[in-house]
């Protein structure tokens, strides 16, 4: 990537944190480019130049935020770990990138309810399928291989859900370690 590449990304990247900063302050219905601008401390033509509307920052920031998730598990998906160890890995490496950057992870978590966008610019949704659909599998594979019990894999994705909202909406909360994982996974499918 050439110099300029990396200052363009540069730049873009600082514009998408004064947006997570506007919406935090303002949240989606009121943040502005206005609001992006000053708090990315670029002018609002510097804003238009990277992004073409409000909709298109948030929409990156949605598809940076699914695809950091997707890219942390790529590896453990393809490993060797039985169904179980893969889970929890998964889910360990997961909560930690949630618990590290909380506030992406609640626009993650409410922007699309307030977003209304064409499925061509919801492009987020492709990483988001992925994630629940590989979990799920994973899921699958260990009640098919006896390492769970039968349940329902969309149940335990929904205690997987309240796992993450409780990480981002629940305040000071600590960080979930593995064994947390281990605990939540154990007593709902294994």
């Amino acid at each position: 990537m050439s110099r300029i590449e990396q200052e363009r990304n540069h730049r873009k990247n600082l514009i998408l944190k004064g947006a997570l900063k506007a919406y935090s302050k303002n949240g989606i219905d009121k943040m502005t480019m206005e609001d992006i601008a000053l708090e990315s401390d670029f002018g609002k033509a510097t804003i238009y130049y990277y992004f073409s509307s409000k909709e298109d920052i948030l929409c990156s920031l949605l598809e940076n935020g699914w695809r950091c998730l997707w890219n942390s598990v790529e590896e453990m998906v393809i490993s060797k770990k039985s169904p179980y160890k893969k889970i929890v890995s998964m889910l360990t490496e997961m909560s930690d990138i949630v618990y590290s950057d909380k506030l992406l992870y609640n626009f993650l978590f409410t922007a699309p309810r307030s977003l209304k966008v064409s499925d061509q610019k919801a492009t987020w949704k492709s990483f988001q399928k992925r994630t629940y659909a590989t979990l799920e599998t994973i899921v699958d594979e260990g009640i098919d291989c006896g390492d769970f019990k039968n349940t329902k894999p969309d149940l335990f994705m929904k205690a997987v859900g309240g796992m993450f909202h409780g990480i981002v909406f629940m305040g000071n909360q600590k960080k979930i370690l593995e064994k947390d994982v281990q605990v939540l996974v154990s007593s709902f499918i294994k």
